[in-house]
């Protein structure tokens, strides 16, 4: 059997002096917060900071937002690709683009596997509509931590609601 003694932060285990006011831990509750920082929660038992919790969640925004780089954009009609690579060649066709010089006589691969006729404008519009993503991602992010910085209960919070639309959730 485990006791928790929330006066003191202390655990005590079967055989040891057990103080008045220790609280009984399941053994499940010890095992999720080993290894962690704790504190006595609002019924006595062992938690996890608030704190903690709010950081926990955050980087999970932060993986869910960086994730989501990676899952296309649409431009003129198309889903392209955005993955680092794609966005390192989609800067060069932009700077060719906008610096007047002729972009390659090609076509471009979208997502769905259509190639579709290279143009400047084409080019622009792609890395435009990659900034407008970086852009998006980035506020709602923002928007989900000043709500988690706010709330009392941050893991309650829908963290992969209101996302702009992927290329897979658009199929």
């Amino acid at each position: 059997m485990i006791h928790y003694d929330p006066s003191t932060n202390a655990f005590f285990f079967e055989g040891d002096a057990v103080p008045l006011g220790a609280v009984e831990v399941s053994s499940e509750r010890y095992g999720s917060i080993m290894g962690r920082t704790f504190e006595a929660g609002p019924d006595g038992l062992p938690a996890v900071p608030l704190t903690e919790r709010r950081l926990q969640v955050w980087e999970a925004i932060k993986r869910e937002r960086d994730r989501r780089k990676d899952t296309g954009v649409m431009a003129s009609g198309y889903w392209f690709h955005t993955d680092a690579p794609s966005r390192i060649q989609q800067l060069g066709l932009f700077v060719l683009a906008v610096s007047g010089q002729a972009v390659p006589n090609t076509s471009w691969k979208t997502m769905s596997g259509h190639f579709e006729p290279l143009t400047s404008a084409l080019a622009i519009s792609v890395f435009s509509a990659v900034v407008g993503l970086e852009m998006t991602l980035f506020a709602r992010a923002e928007t989900l931590r000043a709500e988690v910085e706010a709330s009392s209960d941050p893991e309650s919070i829908d963290i992969l609601a209101g996302w702009p639309q992927s290329y897979e959730e658009s199929l």
